[in-house]
């Protein structure tokens, strides 16, 4: 007998020997197996005195599958009184599928049981649970004797509202309940035709694309817009061509969601997008001219007249429209307004993401020209625009720029260096840039009224109790928010020099390197370890350009504070130098930080994984030690270095981890043993189960073993 067969055997014996912790565990694990020998065992435990360990037991027979177990649930769900039960039962059942479930499924979405009670508090029915779960069980089967029942839910205003759900069960079956949603799209309310939309994307019929091409022209635009994105969910790309007249629609929303559904169906028709997405460019909707920019193709080559309508919408007044405008120009390529983007750029009167969004377009246009601007931005008080015009620089590989910055090289700006342009673009008016909390925003709200009402009108008007009840809440909201909601002070150019650190981690020039190998040498730890992060990022691609880089680290990893020597020990494991391994090996015996500990053993994992050193017996029994430490990250981490790097004999000191802190670590243990060898733990742990006095103590080995076996 195989040893997974035993382990099944034994949990089996436990669910009838065992007390109640023993038989849910048990049941548990055994549906987490999924063999179908536990069937017998866990049916009898359906009826078990303990209602805990019948609903594992249901739920283990849904997880294993098998058919053999619809009748003894089928008996149970007519025979148990209990809702939990019953509710578990049609789960249960749910998942096994097949024919016989279909009759009993039906029965419960029709009618409740007639043994079925309140709850204490008469305020809920359990099979209300029950009924919606059979509705979407038999939705998912595509059981069409399924449709009476489901319309008849719908009709029956008593029931409670699950219309969603029984719509999109009568889409998922098809036939006559296609019909019947079909028929709702023509003939029902508003509510209903929307509804009912919504639904048929859905369903698979051959009716339902032809219905809700025909509920685009519906008088209710919201019936059109749900329409039309039921489409979209169906891929009807054969009636593209029909849903980009509807471009013209009255509604904005309406136009808006032709472009959102068109863009993702016109793969081989660019051009006929283009040429319908152009005009509304010009739309009266800002939103519906950001997503038609948004949804243009970049077809090649661009018509000259399209693209002059696109710098035109430079000028728009809303952001997100300038924004589209401009990373679509960057993408083209066209270089004939870098002048105004510099200059809505520049204008720090702007919204933030927009000039956040703008810096992020010059750096995609690539040109040379925008360094100057891009340069003086980084300064910016505005950390998003900084953040932007940096990277913005690392994409024009102005290198120079960013390592000024790490190094607090004073790029002397006065003013934004924009030249003058003939052909300048209006710019957008100034918006306020500072996202307000919704209490700032009432308030707001309620000067502006304040403002707009007479003196001896407001002086005579007394808040009722309710409002001034709330009033009070919102008072003591505000004053809350002051407390814990302080605005921090950042500084500009400190702030400069974390961003531009972190940034120059994405390139492998060797000035690069050699500059942040001087900032692990800063005075600000902070940039420190920025520089330290930077590297190891450096060393993920290119480890063999960071050999200079070694010492430095070395000694900070020693000397260095808790986030520095993180940063280090992160990095000396991504260098791949057998040289490293001693120093991180004496770092991890004098560290005290746990998490510098975590991360200096799976830095020695990732080196030992490669490199025998000789020290690497001392490592391993290290690891070992370690599987008692009393932080559970580190002994987590001891167990995955142990399991990775095969050291079969610590299988016995990881069993006996698994034990310690109350069993948290059970399953993590578990976890290593199925990498380090699965039967000769699974021998030794099927000897525990036996052996063992406790039952908190046979659940830490079931789920060892639930975890060595799980499928």
């Amino acid at each position: 007998m195989s040893n997974k067969k035993q382990v099944i055997k034994s949990l089996c014996h436990l669910t009838s020997t065992g007390d109640e912790v023993d038989r849910c565990y048990a049941s548990k694990a055994l549906g987490a197996l999924g063999d179908a020998q536990a069937i017998p065992a866990l049916v009898q435990r359906l009826r078990d005195e303990d209602i805990d360990v019948s609903i594992d037991a249901i739920e283990a027979l849904g997880r294993i599958g098998n058919p053999q177990a619809i009748p003894p649930l089928l008996e149970s769900l007519n025979s148990d009184p209990n809702g939990e039960i019953k509710i578990a039962v049609v789960e249960a059942l749910g998942r096994i599928g097949g024919q016989d479930i279909i009759s009993p499924l039906l029965d419960i979405a029709k009618n409740c049981p007639v043994e079925m009670v309140w709850d204490d508090t008469d305020s809920w029915n359990d099979w209300w649970d029950m009924q919606l779960k059979a509705v979407e069980i038999l939705g998912s089967m595509r059981v069409s004797e399924a449709v009476p029942v489901l319309l008849g839910i719908l009709e029956d205003e008593e029931n409670q509202d699950i219309e969603s759900e029984v719509l999109k069960a009568l889409a998922q079956i098809g036939g006559e309940g296609e019909k019947s949603l079909i028929q709702r799209l023509t003939e029902g309310t508003p509510r209903e035709r929307r509804r009912a939309a919504t639904a048929l994307g859905f369903s698979q019929g051959k009716e339902t694309c032809k219905a809700l091409a025909r509920a685009m022209i519906d008088k209710v635009a919201d019936v059109r817009v749900a329409a039309i994105r039921a489409l979209g969910k169906q891929g009807a790309s054969q009636y593209l061509d029909i849903m980009l007249r509807f471009l013209n629609d009255p509604d904005p929303e309406m136009r808006r969601a032709v472009i959102d559904v068109t863009k993702a169906l016109s793969i081989s028709n660019d051009k006929a997008m283009l040429e319908k997405l152009t005009p509304l460019l010009k739309d009266s909707t800002p939103a519906v001219r950001a997503a038609a920019l948004l949804a243009l193709p970049e077809v090649a080559p661009f018509p000259e007249e399209t693209l002059e309508q696109v710098r035109q919408c430079l000028a728009d007044s809303d952001n997100k429209v300038i924004a589209a405008a401009s990373s679509l120009l960057a993408r083209l390529g066209d270089q004939t307004r870098l002048q105004n983007l510099l200059q809505i750029l520049s204008n720090q009167e702007n919204d933030i993401i927009l000039r956040s969004q703008v810096a992020t377009a010059l750096g995609v246009l690539g040109n040379p020209e925008a360094v100057s601007i891009l340069s003086w931005a980084i300064k910016d008080k505005a950390q998003i625009v900084r953040l932007a015009a940096l990277k913005a620089l690392m994409a024009l590989q102005s290198l120079e720029v960013l390592i000024a910055a790490l190094k607090k090289r004073e790029i002397v700006v006065e003013e934004p260096p924009v030249p003058s342009s003939d052909n300048e673009t209006e710019q957008p008016p100034p918006t306020d840039s500072i996202a307000m909390s919704t209490l700032e925003a009432i308030a707001m709200d309620n000067a502006a009224m304040v403002k707009n009402e007479a003196p001896e009108e407001i002086a005579h008007q007394k808040p009722d109790e309710e409002t001034q009840k709330y009033m009070e809440i919102v008072q003591d909201n505000l004053e809350l928010g002051e407390r814990l909601f302080v605005h921090k002070k950042i500084n500009v150019a400190a702030d400069v020099r974390y961003l531009s650190a972190r940034i120059l981690g994405e390139s492998e020039q060797e000035d690069v390197i050699r500059a942040l190998i001087e900032a692990l040498n800063d005075d600000d730890p902070q940039l420190r370890c920025a520089a330290a992060d930077s590297l190891g990022q450096i060393a993920r691609r290119a480890p063999e350009k960071l050999a200079e880089a070694f010492g430095s680290l070395v000694t900070h990893l020693n000397i260095g504070d808790r986030e520095l020597r993180l940063a280090c020990a992160r990095t000396l494991g991504l260098l791949g130098q057998n040289s490293a391994i001693p120093v991180l090996f004496t770092c991890l015996q004098n560290e005290e930080d746990n998490n510098v500990r975590i991360e200096t053993i799976q830095s020695l994992t990732t080196l030992l994984s490669v490199e025998n050193h000789q020290i690497k017996n001392d490592i391993l029994k290290q690891f070992v030690e370690l599987l008692q430490d009393p932080e559970i990250g580190v002994s987590k981490a001891a167990a995955s270095a142990l399991a990775a790097l095969q050291y079969k004999e610590s299988a016995d000191s990881i069993i006996g981890a698994a034990f310690a802190n109350a069993g948290a670590m059970a399953r993590y243990m578990g976890k290593a043993l199925r990498h380090l060898d699965i039967e000769e733990s699974s021998t030794k742990l099927l000897k525990m189960l036996n052996s063992v006095p406790e039952s908190h103590q046979r659940r830490f080995v079931i789920e060892m073993l639930e975890e060595i076996y799980l499928i």
